[in-house]
Formats: structure tokens, C-alpha cells, sequence
């Protein structure tokens, strides 16, 4: 019961699907992502499953796709709710469950404090029952329509429009960003280095030794490669691509990490 499986998944989305329908009146819909961890697109479907018993709608993805992704598709589909399978930028072993709210925003404490007691209240994983009413939820598979509509949105935020003289490297850490990140940061007219060797789904992130951007050791290959192509910038994403970390090129010819905080500012 301490752990990620199918009982713990199918209780945290029954009581998930009884929030939302003490919330709402009509039509409730949800929108369904995971990342390239073990077992995301099973708990994902799992997921499903419950929610269409209880008469939900499900917009589900058929590939991973990264958090903003899944955020995004929340609110452009005018959905109830979305849930990420993902355990972010934590080791291999782990797997996670995020809830979004209709504008795409992870529940704040205000929401989860009333979820999590009716999440509880279910009683024991094991004998919960998801069959229990007649209605059945329609399963949609969401398609590049969603994909293009995003990266036209991230492309309309870009401050300058002419081509960039700058060299970057990228990793996506084996996970979501891969796709869409670097087709991205290609079409924006940036000079792209991917680390190849992380650019696999590998749920056990065989070629990284930790996938955490605020960890140093997250940066070795991509400082390798950034020295070896004299990149200007390095851009990781942690596994579900809701954190990035940056490196750059410093005045004394060294690769130097921003914190978060230093980024943050930088984005201000």
C-alpha cells in the first residue's frame, strides 16, 4: 500500500473521479499522460480504466509526452482534470502520480486537501470495487493536432525572431523531451547538439548518473560534448520535462550551472 501499483493507482483515481464529481455538474473529462519510466503507460491505462467506469471521459495519450504537454492538453481540451504518471526527476525506481486542475495546474494544497481524505476514505486498496455504475466513459487517443497547438504556443513566446548564432546542447535525461524539445529548439533556428546516448526511453536511465537537472552529475556527457562542439549553452530537462537546468559558457572559457534560482531570475 506504500507503493506505486495497480490498487494504489486505481484508489488514488477513484477518489480523484468522486472529487471531480462532487465539483462539477455534467460532462467530466480528463486528460491522461505519462513519461519513459517502467510501468507509466500501464498505471496510465489503469487510470483509464477506472475513470471510464465511473463515466469519465478520457483524452489519453498513446506515447509519452512531457508535463507541459499534458498541462497544456488539459486546458486545450476543456477538460476536468489531467493526471501525469510520472515520478519527475527521482531515481529509476520510483513512479509518481500529478493531478492537474482545469487550467492545467498542478492541485494546490487548497484541492488537495480536500482530495486526499476522500482518497482515504475508500478504505483498503484490495477491495475496492471500480464497476459500480452503469455509464461508461469514452476513451479518446490524442493526436498531433495537441502536439502542434503546444509548440505554436512556445514558439509565439520567443522574444526574438531572426535566426540565433548560438550553439546548444541538449539532453533530454532519456526521457519525454526528446521529441518535442528537440524539434523546438531546431525550428526556433538554434544551432542543436543532442547527446545522443540520452536520447533513448530508457526507464532505467542507463546513460546518465542521476536525471536530476540540480545535480552536477546530471551535466557530465553534455559538458563533455559541449567542449568537444564549443557550445555556448547546455539545456537539460529532467525525465518529465517540468524542470530544466541550464549550463553556459562563462568568460573564463568554463562550463558554469545556473541554480534555479538564477534561471529564474534570468526568465523575470
Amino acid at each position: 500500500s506504500n507503493r506505486m501499483n495497480r490498487y494504489t493507482v486505481g484508489k488514488a483515481t477513484l477518489g480523484l473521479a468522486r472529487y471531480l464529481k462532487s465539483k462539477n455538474d455534467g460532462e467530466i473529462s480528463v486528460a491522461i499522460a505519462y513519461d519513459t519510466r517502467n510501468n507509466s503507460k500501464y498505471f496510465a491505462k489503469t487510470a483509464a480504466g477506472v475513470f471510464a467506469s465511473q463515466g469519465i471521459k478520457v483524452n489519453i495519450y498513446e506515447m509519452i509526452v512531457p508535463v507541459p504537454v499534458l498541462s497544456f492538453t488539459t486546458h486545450y481540451l476543456g477538460c476536468t482534470a489531467g493526471v501525469m504518471i510520472t515520478a519527475s526527476h527521482n531515481p529509476k525506481e520510483y513512479n509518481g502520480y500529478k493531478v492537474y486542475d482545469e487550467n492545467g495546474c498542478q492541485l494546490v494544497p487548497a484541492k488537495t486537501d480536500v482530495l486526499i481524505p476522500m482518497i482515504e476514505a475508500l478504505g483498503s486498496e484490495t477491495e475496492i470495487r471500480y464497476e459500480t455504475v452503469e455509464n461508461r466513459g469514452v476513451e479518446t487517443i490524442v493526436g498531433d493536432e495537441v502536439d502542434t497547438a503546444f509548440l505554436e504556443k512556445v514558439y509565439s513566446t520567443s522574444l526574438l525572431n531572426e535566426p540565433k548564432k548560438i550553439k546548444i546542447v541538449f539532453t533530454p535525461q532519456h526521457g519525454t523531451s526528446y521529441r518535442l524539445g528537440i524539434e523546438l529548439l531546431d525550428h526556433l533556428g538554434y544551432e542543436l547538439f543532442p547527446v545522443l546516448e540520452q536520447c533513448t526511453t530508457d526507464p532505467d536511465f542507463s546513460a546518465t548518473i542521476t536525471p536530476n537537472p540540480e545535480s552536477p552529475d546530471a551535466y557530465v556527457k553534455a559538458i563533455e560534448l559541449a567542449k568537444e562542439v564549443k557550445a555556448d549553452l547546455i539545456l537539460t530537462t529532467d525525465p518529465d520535462a517540468d524542470r530544466v537546468g541550464v549550463g553556459f559558457l562563462n568568460s573564463k572559457g568554463e562550463y558554469e550551472l545556473h541554480t534555479g534560482n538564477q534561471t529564474g531570475a534570468l526568465l523575470i
